[in-house]
């Protein structure tokens, strides 16, 4: 092998060396945080009628649903909850960069809102940036450990990380913590769909229409 092959191929073996490192640290700290889950005490969020906007982005009608979070907001500026919803409903529409100016205009006046830095969490994962959105998502567990959005995140990090496991116990908290999540729900009922027969016959969710189930379907593929 000549020296500047030789050169490249001792490049190429310290940069995977690196990248390995890194992969190893971040799935170290990713079971550490799914061992943490454990032994969790949180109040379940009580079933609910949908609002309209969640009736909107139920349908697949996420546009209108954007309008009236919007108009929530204007009436309730700067609440945590519409907020996260709004972006959530940006990131079903596409409007990815949309959906992080919305958050990061936000975050510096409430910079310890669980519910904000679980949405800037969804953003950087729908961004790519997955190292960045597991630091949010741990942030967010430190200040409330019992937020069921945050959950959905870290499930799909787990999933990335070819840890099934973590990412079931994951899904089983935050469809515990929020049976009426519909990304929650779709999620849930991918990774248990032989339990919802038995387990689920009370949740107002499975009131579905037509346009419901389209949503649904599409919904999974998230």
């Amino acid at each position: 092998m000549s020296f500047p092959a030789r050169r490249f191929a001792l490049a190429i073996s310290a940069a995977a060396a690196v990248l390995i490192s890194a992969a190893t640290t971040h799935a170290t700290a990713l079971a550490s945080a799914a061992s943490a889950d454990e032994g969790l005490k949180c109040h379940v969020i009580p079933l609910h009628d949908p609002s309209p906007a969640e009736k909107a982005y139920l349908s697949g009608n996420a546009s209108q649903a954007e309008m009236l979070y919007r108009e929530a907001l204007a009436k309730s500026p700067h609440d945590a909850a519409l907020i996260a919803a709004l972006v959530r409903t940006l990131l079903r529409e596409q409007k990815v960069t949309d959906a992080d100016s919305t958050i990061t205009a936000e975050l510096p006046s409430a910079p310890n809102s669980a519910p904000l830095l679980t949405a800037f969490a969804e953003v950087e994962y729908r961004e790519g940036k997955l190292g960045e959105a597991a630091t949010t998502a741990d942030q967010a567990y430190h200040i409330d450990p019992c937020n069921p959005r945050l959950y959905l995140v870290r499930a799909r990090i787990y999933r990335l990380n070819s840890m099934y496991a973590s990412e079931r116990r994951a899904i089983a908290t935050a469809h515990a913590l929020d049976p009426s999540d519909i990304d929650i729900r779709m999620i849930w009922l991918g990774r248990f769909r032989w339990r919802s027969a038995s387990t689920d016959k009370e949740n107002f969710w499975l009131r579905l229409t037509p346009s419901t189930l389209k949503s649904e379907r599409a919904l999974r593929k998230v």
